[in-house]
């Protein structure tokens, strides 16, 4: 029996969870839930992994569906077919976006002042997902696991729009105008030297005082919580030691 032909037998039978993994790690792409989903039915995994074989259901059962060709006209540039080619074979899993290529033929130092910050936003996301996939082995705590997938996910969604608005540039050289959602980001750009001395010297506390916490804590959930905004925190200060440095 071919493994689609089994998962419409699982939605039509009892779903079960250990059967559900199996068809998930034949069917599904994503390594982040693949290892989420192995580390138990809860709350959060057992509705999200049936949603994700719904979804691959409906997706095979699209392809059955011929539908007439229509020949549609691209606008893109070179790196971005690239990076949309290479998106496509890795069926889009956060996971091996880790290694997507950057794009080439632009020299930093040239670019505007606002997608000069944007190459470096990019890096610290970049930095914060892997830390939190890295992460994932070690959380128990099904709510930090949830929280750590969806910044993940959360980060390479942001990175891909990052870096469609940097190949616009390279093509068109226009600056695309921001999205609301860059509001949320914390533009250190923006900050004059006193203040990104100030906000350098209250990470450096907050690094201090909450490692010193780490020692004594015992209970996981506070220890994993910790070490996530430790985390988060090394990223911002390292991007604030390097627009220092930059403005020496």
């Amino acid at each position: 029996m071919k493994a689609i032909e089994e998962l419409q037998q699982w939605f039509e039978s009892g779903k079960d969870y250990e059967t559900g993994v199996f068809l998930y790690h034949q069917l599904g792409y994503s390594l982040v839930l693949k290892k989420l989903f192995a580390k138990g039915p809860n709350n959060y995994t057992r509705p999200k992994l049936e949603s994700e074989l719904k979804k691959i259901l409906a997706k095979n059962s699209e392809k059955k569906v011929v539908k007439p060709k229509i020949k549609k006209v691209v606008v893109q540039t070179k790196q971005s077919e690239n990076r949309n080619n290479l998106s496509k074979k890795q069926n889009n899993d956060p996971v091996q976006r880790f290694s997507e290529p950057q794009v080439q033929g632009y020299v930093y130092e040239d670019l505007p002042d606002q997608l000069k910050y944007e190459t470096q936003y990019r890096i610290r996301l970049f930095k914060e997902a892997n830390a939190h996939h890295y992460r994932l082995d070690s959380l128990e705590d099904p709510i930090q696991i949830k929280a750590s997938c969806k910044i993940i996910l959360e980060n390479f969604d942001k990175i891909q729009e990052l870096w469609e608005r940097l190949d616009y540039y390279l093509k068109y050289k226009i600056v695309l105008p921001e999205t609301e959602k860059k509001t949320n980001v914390k533009d250190i750009s923006k900050l004059d030297p006193f203040e990104l001395i100030k906000k350098r010297n209250n990470l450096r506390s907050n690094l201090t005082k909450n490692r010193k916490k780490l020692i004594t804590l015992k209970e996981t959930n506070k220890i994993n919580l910790i070490n996530q905004k430790i985390a988060h925190w090394e990223i911002e200060l390292s991007a604030i030691d390097e627009k220092i440095k930059g403005n020496e």
